[in-house]
């Protein structure tokens, strides 16, 4: 009997001990993820909800999971581009992937069909006709996805894709490739993919009727210069136009991908996830106008598709005149991303941008004016002779004009958290005034621990107050004090973070330690 009990209690401790262990390897060991996440310029899964995202125009509705371009009627015509402009590589390289619905049940002769299209000129591009909306967007590209024959145009026949420029369907005109053998028929009521990519040289087309493009058909791969039709433009709307004619049928889009360059050599959601980058980078310079001698501070406000401020954003600036230091920034947790823009030494006008990877930009502009002289040397006083040759000084000198210095000072400081983890970044914001009555330029040191950690230059003018920031880490635990100048912003505290593995072995010890020692008390009653 006491060696069943001590046979059921050996048994539990065992399960017991193996319970722990499953809860406890994920800490240590967790789960790879096949799939990778990537950053690109939107990534809407669903266009109803992201519908605002969009510029809306014609017969262009939001509807529950989808976009609608036209209703089942005739001659309506509807676009739906993105209300914000995208900055293109320099040989317009991007990936495209969307889903679409094409709904002639119902009707005789389905009609006329959409245009994925790229362009530079406004967002509330688009119009009736018999060019599936894509009228009057000149220059523009796109592939139409063409659901009625044309003679005229010299379509191939009613279930047919193509490349189309300059608002026009025309391929007679054009002589711009199309492909009419399709895998399916385009409008019958079934949701579709599509793949679009272009690698500076060549337009690349596949469809299919799930999301792996790696299983999809290639149905059009054709050479053409996208660069040479928008010149020096780079900035582009996305979008797509659809129409009816005669003939209709109800033309949707459901979701949209669009990345700003062929990083990626296609976008495929049956092996990875993608997120939007930034929607906005909005500029501001402060001082806007000041002497060509003097610096202004540039910062990019990073916000995504619903107005929330994006921290950890790496903002690239360029600028036209004067020199940026430095020229990359990432910004802070609200949003900002700084940078000191130096004044040519001269009069002109800087048009200063910044730039996300993912596309999104913003520009601003600072206009100088011509530096005031330098000061002349003080002039010698005037020499006589005295009598018998020595030399001496008249007694009369100018009476002294009084002079305006800068009188800029650091009024507070403050961090952005008290406690992080090891690496975690730290925002040191300050603020510093000018309390004189011409313009002036701070250096703003930064300390930790009584040691210098770095300076930069903020400009300031007469009777304003800026901010200014620094961000900072430590992978040492310990305690932090910071001074911006003399003026203390408080101290942060480097927690040891504790190893999983250890939190493991440690918690095994135990377990063990107590299943022996329950198994030696056992033993001894048993005796």
């Amino acid at each position: 009997m006491k060696t069943s009990q001590f046979s059921v209690m050996f048994t539990k401790v065992i399960s017991i001990l193996i319970v722990l262990t499953s809860l406890l390897m994920p800490c240590a060991s967790p789960s790879p993820v096949d799939a990778a996440n990537y950053i690109i310029t939107a990534a809407y899964s669903n266009l109803g909800t992201a519908s605002a995202a969009f510029q809306l125009n014609g017969n262009a509705t939001a509807q529950p999971g989808y976009l609608r371009l036209t209703q089942k009627a005739a001659g309506l015509w509807g676009s739906a581009f993105r209300k914000q402009k995208v900055e293109m590589p320099a040989n317009m390289a991007f990936n495209a992937y969307f889903t679409f619905k094409l709904d002639a049940s119902g009707v005789g002769s389905p009609a006329d069909g959409i245009v994925f299209v790229i362009q530079g000129s406004t967002n509330t591009a688009g119009g009736v006709g018999q060019d599936l909306g894509f009228t009057g967007i000149n220059p523009g590209f796109g592939i139409e996805f063409d659901t009625f024959r044309n003679d005229d145009y010299g379509d191939p026949n009613a279930n047919h894709v193509g490349i189309v420029v300059n608002g026009s369907c025309n391929h007679t005109a054009s002589g711009l490739p199309t492909q009419s053998i399709l895998p399916f028929t385009l409008a019958n009521n079934i949701l579709h993919h599509a793949w679009i990519d272009y690698d500076g040289t060549n337009i690349q087309v596949r469809l299919a009727n799930n999301n792996n493009r790696g299983t999809s058909t290639l149905v059009l791969n054709a050479p053409y210069n996208i660069t040479a039709l928008f010149g020096a433009n780079r900035d582009m709307y996305f979008g797509f136009t659809g129409s009816t004619g005669g003939a209709w049928e109800e033309n949707s889009i459901y979701s949209g991908y669009f990345n700003n360059n062929n990083s990626l050599g296609g976008i495929d959601l049956s092996t990875n996830t993608y997120t939007s980058g930034p929607a906005t980078v909005t500029l501001t310079a402060t001082p806007a106008s000041l002497a060509g001698n003097l610096s202004s501070q540039v910062c990019a406000l990073v916000k995504d598709e619903f107005g929330a401020v994006m921290a950890n954003q790496t903002i690239n600036f360029t600028t036209t005149l004067g020199t940026l230091s430095p020229a990359t920034a990432v910004s802070n947790t609200a949003g900002l991303a700084c940078v000191n823009l130096n004044g040519p030494n001269a009069a002109g006008t800087s048009t200063v941008r910044g730039t996300h990877a993912a596309g999104a930009y913003g520009e601003a502009t600072v206009t100088w004016t011509t530096p005031p002289p330098p000061s002349p040397p003080p002039a010698n006083n005037p020499i006589s002779l005295a009598p018998h040759g020595a030399a001496t000084t008249n007694s009369y000198s100018p009476p002294a004009q009084p002079v305006s210095i800068p009188n800029l000072q650091i009024l507070t400081a403050a961090l952005s958290a008290s406690r992080v983890a090891p690496g975690e970044e730290v925002t040191v914001t300050a603020s510093v005034a000018n309390r004189s009555t011409v313009n002036g330029i701070m250096q703003v040191k930064l300390y930790l621990n009584g040691q210098e950690e770095t300076a930069r230059s903020i400009a300031v003018s007469s009777g304003q107050t800026m901010p200014v920031s620094f961000t900072v880490s430590r992978s040492e635990p310990g305690i932090y004090s910071v001074y911006v100048g003399g003026v203390p912003a408080g101290g942060f505290e480097v927690n040891e973070l504790a190893d999983p593995n250890m939190i493991l072995y440690a918690s095994g010890a135990l377990i063990l330690f107590a299943l022996v020692a329950g198994m030696l008390f056992i033993t001894r009653k048993r005796r």
